[in-house]
């Protein structure tokens, strides 16, 4: 898990525009906080890369609009509730 983490890091980091490792321990935690999140959705699978990329994008989200509060954007909504339904359709809990 440390090597996925490491590389939504690297993901998170280059979405922003960020080279600088200061701020490096404050992004790992919010990456952290998101996957704990999304894994109340359903069971993340950091290791897939649709997974990887939605944790990355949900983070990114999180971290432009910590202040504004604005509303998610519907494409990730989509990708978060599609996962979500997928994941329980084949675990069989669907209802």
């Amino acid at each position: 898990m440390e090597e996925e983490m490491k590389r939504v890091l690297t993901l998170f980091k280059l979405d922003l525009g960020l080279t600088s490792t200061a701020r490096d321990d404050y992004f790992i935690s919010m990456i952290e906080a998101c996957c704990k999140e999304l894994e109340k959705k359903f069971k993340l699978n950091i290791k897939e890369t649709e997974d990887l990329m939605m944790l990355c994008d949900y983070a990114t989200w999180r971290y432009r609009h910590r202040i504004n509060g604005e509303d998610m954007p519907r494409n990730l909504m989509d990708r978060i509730r599609n996962r979500s339904i997928r994941g329980r359709l084949r675990s069989g809990t669907f209802s």
